[in-house]
Order: structure tokens, then sequence, then C-alpha cells
């Protein structure tokens, strides 16, 4: 805040002043521009192969609900432990949605396969591949945390926890999204079934 304050004044007295300190606040402000744009184009390309894909905006949103959790507890987490954007961590919230989607797709893919059968989602060897891939993925990003270079532990630490969130979600929201839709459904066909 007192650096941008301070540009601001230099700004208003000299227009067309140069230096680090300008350069640091454009830098911050360019960023914080890429990270939104990049956020929102993720989640619209994702929303529309979605819905491509499922012809069903109450599908896509019942993916897009764990992920955007998982992004926004992901953000909640690096605010906490004070971990600021930059150039190398600023794509973590769109790798994070690009790597959770995969996981929820077959999670709903394999919920239309065995619904009404009684089965369990979360018993199914497609809930455990989700579980274990995401752990590779984990441990494979995780040790980026440990770089010397200050950008690529920041990066590994953000995709550490952020993958957990959002996995977390994924195996967690999804499928109770997912059972109380089928719920719904049961009980509006219930209702209208002319023998009830």
């Amino acid at each position: 805040p007192s650096l941008r304050r301070f540009v601001e004044v230099i700004s208003e007295a000299a227009p067309n002043a140069a230096g680090v300190p300008l350069n640091l606040v454009e830098f911050g402000d360019l960023i914080r521009s890429s990270f939104f744009q990049a956020l929102v184009s993720a989640a619209l390309i994702i929303a529309l192969i979605l819905w491509f894909m499922w012809k069903s905006v109450v599908d896509m949103l019942l993916v897009m609900a764990p992920l955007t959790l998982g992004a926004l507890l992901t953000t909640a987490t690096a605010r906490v432990l004070d971990i600021p954007l930059d150039f190398t961590n600023v794509v973590v919230l769109p790798l994070l949605f690009g790597i959770g989607v995969d996981s929820a797709i077959h999670l709903v893919h394999r919920h239309k396969e065995i619904a009404g059968s009684g089965e369990d989602l979360l018993q199914t060897s497609t809930a455990r591949a989700v579980f274990y891939s995401a752990f590779t993925t984990i441990v494979s990003f995780g040790s980026l945390a440990f770089a010397g270079q200050r950008g690529l532990a920041s990066l590994g630490l953000m995709l550490s926890f952020g993958l957990l969130y959002t996995i977390a979600c994924v195996l967690v929201v999804l499928p109770a999204l997912l059972d109380l839709r089928s719920s719904s459904h049961s009980a509006t066909a219930g209702e209208m079934d002319p023998r009830h």
C-alpha cells in the first residue's frame, strides 16, 4: 500500500517518470489481471466443454461446484500462509481446475453407470483410481516445494494443498451432490407415479 501511494504521488508530479517502484507496482497489477483472466478463461472453457459433453446445465454445475470450492480454499490458505501471487504461481488455480475436472468427470460418468444399482460411488474402483492418481500428482508437485528458488517453492506448495483441497471436494462434495440430485429425482418420480 505504501509503495502504491508513493507511485501515485510520483506519477501525479511527473507523469513520464520511470523506475523500479513504478515497475513493481505495474508488474503487480499485471499479475493480478493475468491471474483473473486465466482463472475466468479456464472456468468458462471447462464449463462450455462440460455443457457440450452432457447438454445439461445441472451436470455442469455439479462438476463446477467442488472445483470452485477447492479454488476458494486454496486462495484462502495462500492468504493465511502469506504466499503472494507472482509470475510462477499465478497458474495454480487454472491448473487445479484442469486437473480436478478430469476426476469429477470420471465420477459423474461412474455415478450414471451405477444409478439405481444401490452401489456406493465411493466404494467403486473409479473413486479409488481418482484418489491414487491425485495422491501421486500431489507428491510430484509437492517435490517442487523443496526447490531452492522461492517462486518454484511457492508454486509447489500451492499446488500441493490446492490439489489436496480440490480432490477432497471432488471425493466428498461431488458424491454428496450427486446423491442429493438422485434422491430428489426419485422423490419427484414417486410423486408423479399415479399408483401413489
